[in-house]
């Protein structure tokens, strides 16, 4: 029995010294090695193919929402489309994007939200006895005003964030 078992061991140890083994175990290696490689190239192609997807979305939504400031001839009711943003964000591709474009698209994000706070805020005034004061025509104004002022800072983010 002892005999047998020092045999297979010797059988072993000399397989370990062929060219067959060497061969086969550099071949699993590098057979390991180039796929590890590929998975990684692929998975950076595919990260790279989500980032543009998502840029070219929000991209055409900040265009359609600029379409929409430009083409409103009074600033009463402002609503805009923030829904590729928020798909980019929830599914995890925001994360994608650099940081300085994060940054950008929040802040004309937060100021379509600030706009359409505010629009809300005269709508629920009409027709409200806030509406019959003295100074309801001030308000509206003033909400003009700072309307105005989000859309001109609107009209200046928004070309720069679809150049980069």
């Amino acid at each position: 029995m002892i005999k047998k078992i020092k045999e297979k061991n010797r059988g072993i140890s000399e397989f370990l010294k062929t060219r067959e083994f060497w061969a086969t175990l550099i071949g699993v290696v590098l057979g390991f090695m180039l796929t590890y490689v590929y998975d990684r190239h692929m998975e950076h192609r595919e990260q790279r193919e989500n980032r543009i997807k998502t840029l070219e979305t929000i991209k055409a939504e900040l265009q359609e929402n600029l379409t929409h400031i430009d083409s409103r001839e009074e600033a009463l009711i402002a609503r805009f489309s923030s829904v590729a943003l928020e798909s980019a964000i929830s599914s995890g591709r925001f994360t994608l994007l650099d940081p300085e474009i994060q940054i950008e698209l929040s802040k004309i994000y937060r100021n379509f939200k600030y706009a359409e706070m505010h629009s809300n805020k005269v709508l629920s005034m009409v027709g409200s006895v806030d509406m019959a004061m003295s100074n309801a025509n001030q308000t509206l104004k003033e909400f003009q005003r700072f309307l105005y002022k989000v859309e001109e800072s609107l009209r200046s983010h928004i070309p720069r964030v679809t150049t980069l």
